[in-house]
């Protein structure tokens, strides 16, 4: 399954599970209201013949039990939400999550945030915070967060310390499948819908209490109060009965999938599978010790509950189907928890930071942005396929190729800052001092002195190493304040300002911070989805295809009319009857292509994916993939919110650049 296909099925899930709510809802109407009428008829007056007249259709009662029930349902899960809004981080603290400091030195911490950034830079997103449970010794994990914006992966001690190296990278992968299939927004909301049904069993402990107090002094009342709150706490429960088998179900379905996406990443079946293993051989398990683990168990790696009813209330399979799915041979033997996996196929990985990795040109043209792909009947760029091994092992040897001190530095705050300041100076002395002064000008902490000492030491980088730094940059990034993360958006638009000229790497800077970080400050909504059908943007596709046709044919008239070519006819195969026209090149600067994102941003999964795929057949319709065409796809993907894996295949020299003036 693609990543849009995956997105789109969420989104299908989404709406068939507040289907099945919504019935949950209607059925606790039903009976809120059948124990209003009960009560009712029991505390009401006889007729003069000593007979108690029952009535079963009383529409004010009904409208009171619909609208109390509702009230009660709505805003219990609306405070669910709202208290989860800020992402993965709350669901994380909620469980005793800590966040794992980007630069610690604790060994182990620092194994698994190499393994997370690892997977991050193969998967094009940017890199999570990652949390420890540090009193869990169960292993387990969760990603959580509304997008891959605001997510984050959790883990418990017991997973960091009992696991391989290959072992935590193969649950790590079934983390990011989640993350890159929307299954953490879907996560969210079924906290929230849980959260509001069992609001009815605290509301019924409630008026339990304050009926027995009441039951000293009226007995009448206090008896109606007390069966009133005892209603409650039945309909309740019996209604978080049934949410917790939606909630079951639902997650189920993701898990067998998830693991599939983590063996496809790693191409090391036995990583995962011996995970599984060692939670079958531990006495912990995957149990999660902390009171709020019940609400969350639908996000974690394994079920982190004693389930009293077995699988029914079980959300994950069953281990051995799990393992087996996995390794057809496996002899039911778990494992022990310093035991290793000897499965036929394992085989070790370099360690993050050792020598390069190499792969073969088989799996680089499979992967993407390789000459002569132009002619294949998909997508050369893999931005809605999962990431691949061979990706992986690209992301390990770009993390391994930049310098120590400036993977450091790009992990603290300061230094990430400073880092990405450095990436946007000019390489004119006079106009970089120029920019120096502007940047002390605005606040003088020693970032703009930082900046340029680290520009001179980075000298001209590929775009593949600087989008890595800035994935990188991200959780240093995030743990600003809000005053500081203002003040450093003045200082990245001052720089960028200050030659009155924007060029492609500073436009794509800037739409990675807008969608992964203005969003994550809530400088900016998180996008809905408001077009379906490409006529609805055919206006902004068309801008799209005509600046990346621009960039890629270098004013050669022919070039331009087959890349823009090869990009419509793959829309116009989507939708029979659209008609897409090359823009001049006024009408498709940087300015444009800004206004179009910002309105393909908000597209359906399944749209996006046809714009995706129609932008690669532009970037190869000559056989080739410059460098100012890679920041520019790279500036598109993060825009339309979509992931895409940074091993591209650049041949130089590069395009003149590109760059308009500013408003």
């Amino acid at each position: 399954m693609d990543f849009f296909e995956a997105q789109e099925v969420a989104r299908k899930r989404t709406k068939l599970l507040v289907f099945y709510f919504v019935l949950a809802i209607l059925g606790i109407v039903v009976a809120v209201y059948g124990l209003l009428l009960a009560i009712t008829t029991f505390a009401g007056e006889p007729s003069p013949e000593g007979v108690v007249v029952f009535n079963p259709w009383q529409p004010t009662l009904l409208l009171i039990a619909a609208v109390g029930s509702l009230a009660v349902i709505l805003l219990g899960s609306g405070f669910k939400v709202l208290q989860l809004a800020s992402g993965g981080a709350r669901v994380a603290q909620e469980l005793g999550g800590r966040r794992i400091s980007t630069d610690t030195t604790d060994p182990e911490e620092r194994r698994l945030l190499n393994v997370v950034e690892e997977m991050a830079i193969a998967s094009g997103t940017p890199v999570p915070d990652v949390y420890l449970l540090e009193h869990e010794e169960g292993i387990n994990a969760f990603a959580a967060g509304y997008s891959p914006s605001d997510a984050v992966i959790g883990v418990t001690r017991g997973c960091m310390r009992r696991l391989s190296r290959d072992e935590l990278q193969g649950v790590i992968a079934h983390e990011f499948s989640h993350v890159l299939n929307g299954d953490m927004r879907l996560n969210i909301r079924l906290m929230g819908l849980l959260f509001g049904i069992v609001m009815l069993t605290i509301l019924g402990r409630i008026i339990l209490r304050s009926g027995a107090y009441s039951s000293s002094n009226r007995k009448d009342a206090g008896t109606a109060v007390v069966l009133f709150g005892v209603g409650l706490l039945v309909i309740g429960s019996i209604g978080a009965f049934f949410a917790r088998l939606i909630q079951a179900a639902v997650s189920r379905q993701r898990e067998f999938l998830a693991d599939a996406s983590a063996v496809q990443f790693t191409r090391m079946p036995d990583g995962i599978a011996g995970a599984l293993k060692k939670i079958g051989g531990l006495t912990e398990g995957s149990r999660i010790q902390d009171p709020h683990a019940e609400e969350a168990s639908h996000m974690f790696f394994a079920d982190g509950m004693v389930r009293a009813l077995g699988s029914a209330m079980a959300t994950h399979p069953p281990l051995p189907a799990r393992i087996r799915a996995i390794d057809p041979h496996w002899d039911g033997r778990y494992l022990a928890p310093d035991e290793e996996d000897e499965g036929p196929s394992r085989r070790r990985r370099e360690p993050s930071r050792g020598p390069a990795v190499g792969r073969s040109s088989a799996a680089a043209a499979v992967a993407g942005f390789a000459p002569g792909a132009a002619s294949a009947p998909v997508s050369a760029i893999p931005a809605f396929r999962e990431p691949t091994d061979t990706q992986i092992a690209d992301a390990a040897r770009l993390h391994a190729e930049l310098p120590e001190a400036w993977v450091e530095g790009v992990r603290r705050p300061a230094g990430a800052q400073a880092t990405l300041l450095a990436l946007l100076l000019s390489r004119d002395p006079a106009l970089r001092d120029e920019q120096v002064r502007l940047l002390e000008g605005i606040e003088d902490d020693g970032t703009a002195k930082a900046a340029s000492v680290r520009q001179e030491q980075m000298g001209e980088l590929s775009s593949q190493k600087k989008l890595v730094l800035i994935d990188l940059a991200m959780p240093a990034l995030r743990r600003l304040s809000p005053r500081e993360y203002d003040t450093f958006r003045e200082r990245m638009r001052a720089v960028v300002e200050s030659d009155h000229r924007i060029d492609l790497f500073e436009f794509t800077l800037e739409k990675i911070l807008a969608r992964h970080l203005d969003i994550y400050f809530r400088r900016r909504p998180r996008p809905q989805v408001r077009f379906t059908r490409l006529r609805d943007v055919s206006d902004a596709a068309e801008i799209l295809l005509s600046a990346l046709a621009r960039v890629g044919s270098r004013g050669d008239a022919a070039a331009l009319t087959v890349a823009f070519g090869a990009g419509a006819a793959a829309l116009q195969a989507q939708e029979p009857g659209l008609r897409l026209t090359l823009r001049s090149e006024a009408h498709c600067g940087l300015g444009a292509v800004g206004a179009a994102l910002d309105r393909l941003e908000e597209a359906g999964p399944l749209l996006k994916r046809a714009l995706i795929d129609a932008c690669s057949r532009v970037v190869l319709a000559d056989g080739q993939v410059l460098s100012q065409e890679a920041e520019l796809i790279r500036a598109i993907a993060d825009a339309l919110g979509t992931p895409l894996p940074l091993r591209l295949q650049v041949d130089e020299p590069a395009a003149p650049p590109v760059a308009r003036p500013l408003a």
